[in-house]
């Protein structure tokens, strides 16, 4: 049985949890209070803009800075923006939060021994700018290494899981936690492997390689599409009870468009659940995707969200338990690979 460490708050967009599953000794860390000698106002000149955009509500490495090594943290959020300077927070995300913390139990599964600190390296990542919208408009935002027409380079079938095993786990237990039964589901961007729990379905899949579609036992018919190029989906109005995107939301180029396609194939209250973890194809992957921290990809992805008129949105992540042994990345990791799951619903 693995033992999980839990943080869980509340923002004006979501709701949040972040789990950490460990069998070390001790309880969720205290987070670090809210210091005014943190808000630090600095130059531009200070920001290495070579090296990546600087913009409002973004999180960055202080390293980015060329005073770093003066600063009071090795991170910190733009929290103020103007042609002469800026103002850095390197305040923990969640000092002025309101913070549940808590223990989980996982019967079959083993946790490995990350000390509990680490929850506080990753938590509020996720949380929004306080009174504002956070800047994730980059000029080349939706730009790709790789260019070319998308059907190119998934016409060849891959058969393979994106994730590792326990990864794979983790998201059907999240689909389960949130789908009924005998409703008709669309898995969007599908592929060889859906990851849903049995009793799901009836499972419709529109995807890029009609090969691995019907190979997947779980599709009962599908449909090829390249929603990059068209992300207007061939569907009726209120069609399915629920859609799940897995592992594919940092290849979409036009998101909110089809989000808000995604609003209308689905019944009122039907849910948008979206899966994703830090192992990706980078050529196909957005600029901006490979630019955020694994965790603020959760908020872009909510902001995504919020343009495309879903509401009662929740995200999750979830590490920490241990690699199946005979997986091929069990020499170089021994932990699972991370989660980052989002639920959200079409309004009714």
């Amino acid at each position: 049985m693995a033992k999980g460490f839990v943080l869980s708050y509340s923002s004006a967009a979501a709701r949040h949890r972040q789990v950490l599953w460990s069998d070390a000794a001790g309880t969720p860390p205290p987070i670090p209070a809210f210091s005014p000698l943190a808000l630090i106002d600095l130059p531009l000149a200070t920001f290495k803009q070579q090296l990546v955009p600087l913009h409002l509500g973004r999180f960055y490495p202080a390293r980015v800075l060329t005073v770093y090594a003066d600063m009071p943290g090795d991170m910190f959020r733009v929290i103020g923006l103007d042609a002469l300077g800026f103002r850095a927070d390197f305040n923990h995300p969640l000092a002025q939060a309101a913070v549940e913390s808590g223990l989980l139990q996982l019967e079959g599964a083993r946790a490995g021994s990350t000390p509990a600190t680490e929850l506080l390296r990753w938590g509020g990542v996720e949380l929004p700018l306080s009174g504002g919208a956070t800047d994730f408009q980059d000029a080349d935002a939706f730009a790709r290494e790789d260019e070319a027409e998308d059907r190119e380079f998934y016409e060849t079938p891959r058969m393979l899981l994106h994730v590792d095993q326990v990864c794979a786990q983790r998201i059907m237990a999240f689909y389960g936690d949130h789908l009924a039964p005998g409703e008709p589901v669309l898995d969007l961007m599908a592929a060889w492997r859906s990851h849903l729990p049995e009793f799901v379905g009836p499972v419709t899949g529109l995807g890029m390689n009609p090969q691995e579609m019907s190979d997947n036992p779980q599709l009962q018919s599908w449909n090829c599409l390249d929603l990059n190029a068209d992300p207007q989906l061939p569907y009726q109005d209120a069609s399915f009870a629920a859609v799940v995107n897995t592992v594919s939301f940092e290849y979409l180029t036009q998101p909110v468009a089809l989000l808000r396609e995604v609003r209308r194939i689905l019944k009122p209250q039907g849910k948008l659940l979206i899966t994703f973890s830090n192992r990706f194809f980078p050529p196909k992957a957005i600029m901006l995707w490979k630019r955020l921290h694994p965790v603020e990809r959760l908020a872009w992805v909510v902001q995504c969200l919020q343009a495309a008129g879903f509401t009662e949105i929740e995200t999750l992540v979830e590490r920490g338990l241990q690699r199946d042994p005979n997986d091929r990345y069990a020499e170089q990791f021994k932990e699972m690979d991370p989660l980052f799951a989002l639920c959200a619903r079409k309004p009714s």
